[in-house]
């Protein structure tokens, strides 16, 4: 009888296991990004459609590096991820989102291109995004430990003090497609607004 609870029991264990690691799998987002399809919308001129994502940008508190309205380009500067104290924030779309800008240090760049295509305006938008890299710190206690009884410098001791000077960097990690949907979505119902009223 307990070598049969002992047997159900690691049978369950084993099995916990594999739907854990599925479950990892599929929260970490192994599949491929997706891309923001470009829409369009009629009835609508150029310069309403770039007022209406000037709003919309304005209103996700981007501030914009380049608006030219001829060519239907807005360019925002980089502007920091929301955090869990910032509840006015609209730039964090997921959950996913939220819990990595409230463990890392993360930005985001939006560019919005307004075309016209067969009577129609198309709005696309790319948003880009960055986490800060920095190096981890060298423990100075163990280098002077080192340093005290090695009787001459080492190579090891300069190659340690160069790491130490890495530079701060961000690292791209590629496209937010949910917050590109998210702000085209906002776009179109902000000129379907416009024109129904």
């Amino acid at each position: 009888m307990i070598r049969q609870r002992k047997q159900i029991t690691r049978h369950l264990y084993k099995e916990l296991a594999v739907v854990m690691c599925m479950l990892t799998l599929m929260i970490s987002g192994c599949a491929a990004p997706q891309l923001t399809e470009t829409r369009c919308i009629s009835n609508i001129d150029k310069q309403q459609a770039v007022a209406a994502a000037d709003q919309v940008l304005a209103g996700m508190h981007f501030r914009f590096e380049t608006i030219d309205e001829q060519r239907g380009i807005l360019r925002a500067r980089a502007l920091p991820a929301a955090q869990f104290f910032e509840l006015w924030r609209a730039d964090n779309v997921t959950g996913k989102q939220a819990f990595e800008a409230n463990i890392h240090s993360i930005r985001r760049t939006a560019t919005i291109q307004i075309t016209e295509e067969n009577k129609r305006i198309c709005i696309d938008c790319t948003v880009t995004v960055h986490r800060l890299s920095r190096p981890e710190p060298l423990d100075v206690s163990q280098m002077r430990a080192f340093s005290i009884f090695a009787r001459e410098k080492s190579d090891i001791t300069r190659i340690e003090y160069q790491r130490q000077e890495e530079p701060v960097r961000w690292i791209d990690l590629g496209r937010d497609s949910k917050l590109e949907a998210e702000i085209i979505n906002l776009i179109i119902r902000n000129l379907q607004k416009g024109t129904e009223g």
